[in-house]
């Protein structure tokens, strides 16, 4: 999540940017009318956009999960082609139609009006479609990056057109819709390469049918709430030119959008973070679990919003020096009033999500209306009078209050029952603090305008901040359907031995597991030291638990196979003697195996944990399995993915099919891959059922420097015996594995030679170590290593290994290199 976060802010301060660049452009090179003549061509496509077309979008975004995981993307957007290219024509006659009876866009000239308008209705529609697809989907990096260069191509083909060809409106929308095709194009490709999809259509007869009546039902009342957002948040500009003159819609336009802009970057990056998950959620939650990420959205969002209001209402005159050119000075009374006008637009669409999960669009209608008839009859007559400058921007503010009003009163009372009112009321009490910078409006020189916005910005940026991180807690997602009373017997079995520091602490996380009909076996391994006394205890208390004792130590992994031979019942885990167990992980994972017959075993990320139970880290699931609503995965999937990361299946969170244990497995390997004879089971299993992972931390996985598995990596010098494992399977699936996964494992070694490197100088055999690193010279895997940040890195760390083996370190130098290596 974090790393995630931050390559979304990258991209939305990058973005930030060039929307600061964009308005100084736009402004800089075009006068007064032809800014407010971009502000009414943009309207005017929204109205397609929004009546048209934003709510079959929306209805791609509640379904696009599910398309994905039936592998049939591609062939809706086939149809939403059809569609969309349907609109773009309709808008032609539309768009000449309005200026012929109602002499919209006098200013401007019929034929290049109605084409600008039916090819920018077009380009956005998908570029807004696809390059989001890519961040629903989870692929985050292209995402950012076609995100970014959408802009910034815009900004450079509107750029030359108005300072090359005409400084006109036409020009600069002209350029905004090819760079939004373009980049449409480059995302279509990348999404195709992505879902492995082909780009089939549907036959026409199909077309008819496929899902219409749901869409009807979902799309027709959003249809009617969309056109009075367009009613309450753009018909000014319509109102405005032909009543007061393009020249104050230039100002008045350019005053609301830098307010619009810097809204729209922070309710983009809200919904880039969390609207996901939000959508996720509801594909996947039972109808309880739609208030808990109703309110999660929320409690996240809307603090956002609030300090967000405060920030520009008291920087609006250094914004517009900052933003504008200066000949727009006079707009920074707009730009105030638009701070509300946005709160309020982005409080309703919060609100309105309540609608969206529970599919009852039509409930929007009746607030949109009303705060749209209120803001079209307010515009209308503020128009009318001398004090217009002010009236107008505040019938706006006022219609948008009275349709977060009116939602309130229609969204279900219990939709957000579970929302914290706390962060709220912080991030309104902190931000009041902005309001020390009022008396300081007058001082809008460019130098001063920098200086005071560079000190409330990183104040803003604080805020921000702790809003995401600090007051808001997020909730817990909804509680899947507890497993019926009596339920599959799972038996947990405990291989111990000399456990007795940390297994009362584990034994008591397994016996409080909100799943009730469970049978656990402790196999005591001919402990020396008061493990078996301490299980007998509980035995004692609790029917459930039972101990077997062997008489002589097995060894671990003979130890492992013993459980498999006392495992009953329709589910097994194999859990440690010193590790910690959420209360609902076995809940969670038979709930899960429930669902997905054809999955022969489940695994959870974890917590890393010391001796002393403090998090010191964590194994996490790798992205690739999270893209969609897909949680199971077959052996090419699970293979590639180790191949590429080392092992990442953590023991003991596996619940497994009992009958796989007894009939597949049967045995741990352990003589042949010695400690990596788990991962040989996990592979033994997914060559012939589906893996399955649950991305929650169910497990504290304590890493304790008394543990065999630590010593082992802290000394080692020798090859890990995970590659034993990799090297027989690769064999075994070499004509499966294309070059990609091969060079994958190669890097994959070379990673564990480096790590094997420091080992030796700090043994202080230099002469090896040099041996051991000859790979990061070699060419091919320099290369391969710019494919990510993380190989990167370790190829960089072993040049630095490289030169420390050339230099005659001593026993203190060792000893720091030991500390810096393994963390003490």
């Amino acid at each position: 999540m974090r790393k995630d976060l931050l390559l979304l802010v990258l991209g939305r301060f990058l973005q930030a940017l060039l929307t600061i660049a964009t308005l100084r452009v736009l402004t800089a090179f075009l006068l007064p009318a032809q800014v407010g003549s971009v502000y009414l061509i943009l309207s005017i496509a929204a109205v397609f956009g929004l009546f048209l077309i934003n709510p079959v979008g929306m209805y791609i975004n509640r379904k696009l999960h599910s398309w994905h995981k039936q592998k049939t993307v591609f062939s809706h957007f086939y149809l939403f082609n059809l569609y969309v290219a349907g609109v773009a024509v309709l808008s032609l006659a539309a768009v000449g139609l309005g200026k012929y009876l109602f002499g919209v866009g006098a200013e401007l000239t019929l034929l290049p009006l109605v084409l600008v308008v039916a090819c920018y209705v077009y380009a956005s529609t998908w570029n807004m479609t696809l390059i989001p697809a890519l961040n629903m989907l989870g692929f985050r990096a292209p995402f950012v990056v076609f995100s970014v260069l959408t802009s910034g191509l815009a900004l450079a083909l509107s750029a030359g057109l108005v300072i090359r060809v005409s400084p006109t409106a036409i020009g600069w929308v002209s350029g905004q819709a090819a760079a939004m095709l373009v980049m449409a194009l480059v995302a279509l490709v990348a999404l195709k390469y992505k879902l492995g999809e082909p780009l089939t259509a549907l036959p026409f007869s199909e077309a008819k049918t496929d899902q219409a009546k749901d869409l009807w039902a979902f799309a027709m009342p959003l249809a009617g709430a969309t056109f009075f957002m367009w009613v309450q948040n753009q018909s000014y500009r319509v109102i405005v030119e032909r009543l007061a003159g393009p020249d104050f819609l230039g100002f008045l336009a350019v005053g609301l959008g830098i307010s619009s802009s810097l809204a729209a970057v922070t309710e983009s990056l809200a919904q880039q973070i969390y609207f996901p998950d939000f959508y996720k959620k509801l594909n996947t939650a039972e109808a309880g679990g739609h208030k808990t990420a109703l309110a999660g959205l929320a409690v996240k969002t809307l603090p956002a919003y609030i300090i967000l209001t405060v920030f520009i209402l008291c920087v609006s005159s250094q914004l517009t020096t900052l933003l504008v050119d200066r000949k727009f000075a006079g707009a920074a009374v707009f730009v105030a009033f638009g701070a509300f006008i946005e709160l309020f637009r982005m409080t309703a669409n919060v609100l309105a999500s309540s609608a969206h999960a529970e599919m009852r669009t039509s409930v929007l209608i009746k607030p949109y209306a009303a705060g749209g008839i209120f803001t079209v009859l307010g515009v209308y007559a503020a128009c009318h009078f001398a004090g217009k400058a002010m009236l107008v921007p505040a019938a706006m503010a006022v219609g948008g209050l009275v349709t977060v009003w009116v939602l309130k009163a229609e969204t279900s009372k219990k939709a957000f029952s579970d929302l914290d009112y706390s962060p709220l009321m912080k991030s309104a009490a902190y931000s009041s603090l902005f309001l020390l910078l009022l008396p300081f409006r007058h001082l809008n020189s460019m130098g001063w305008s920098v200086l005071l916005l560079a000190l409330a910005g990183a104040y803003f940026l604080l805020l921000q901040y702790l809003a995401a991180f600090k007051w808001s807690k997020a909730l817990p997602a909804a509680a899947p359907a507890a497993p019926a009373a009596g339920g599959p017997l799972v038996c947990v079995c405990m291989p111990t031995h000399n456990s007795e520091a940390t297994i009362v602490e584990s034994l008591e996380s397994v016996l409080n597991q909100t799943y009730r009909n469970i049978k656990i076996i402790v196999v005591d391994n001919a402990s020396s030291d008061n493990t078996a006394k301490i299980v007998e205890r509980y035995a004692e208390k609790d029917h459930r638990l039972e101990l077997i004792v062997n008489q002589e130590n097995l060894g671990a992994e003979n130890n492992f196979t013993r459980c498999i031979e006392l495992a009953s019942g329709a589910y097994t885990a194999i859990y440690h003697a010193d590790d910690v167990y959420s209360p609902r992980m076995i809940e969670e994972a038979v709930t899960f195996l429930d669902a997905n017959k054809e999955t022969g075993a489940v695994f959870t990320a974890a917590e890393e944990i010391d001796s002393r139970g403090r998090t010191i880290g964590y194994r996490e699931i790798p992205p690739e399995f999270l893209c969609g609503v897909r949680r199971s995965f077959s052996f090419d999937e699970i293979f590639r993915a180790v191949l590429l990361r080392g092992n990442f299946l953590t023991f003991p969170t596996a619940l497994v099919r009992t009958n796989i244990y007894k009939d597949e497995i049967q045995a741990w390997n352990g003589r042949k891959y010695k400690t990596s004879a788990d991962l040989d089971v996990w592979l033994r299993i997914a060559e012939r059922h589906a893996i399955g992972f649950i991305d929650k931390p169910l497990l504290k996985y304590r890493v304790s420097t008394s543990s065999f598995s630590y010593a082992y990596f802290r000394l080692r010098t020798m090859r890990q015996d995970m590659f034993m494992v990799l090297g027989d399977y690769l064999k075994r699936h070499e004509m499966r594995m294309d070059t990609r996964a091969r060079d994958d494992y190669r890097l994959l070694e070379l990673k564990d030679d480096i790590n094997i490197a420091i080992n030796q100088i700090i043994l202080n055999e230099r002469d090896k170590a040099r041996d051991c690193l000859e790979g990061i010279f070699r060419l091919k895997n320099v290369q391969q290593s710019f494919r990510s940040l993380g190989q990167l890195k370790y190829i960089i760390i072993g040049y630095a290994a490289w030169f420390l083996a050339l230099l005659p370190i001593g026993l203190p130098g060792r000893k720091i290199l030991s500390v810096i290596r393994h963390k003490g």
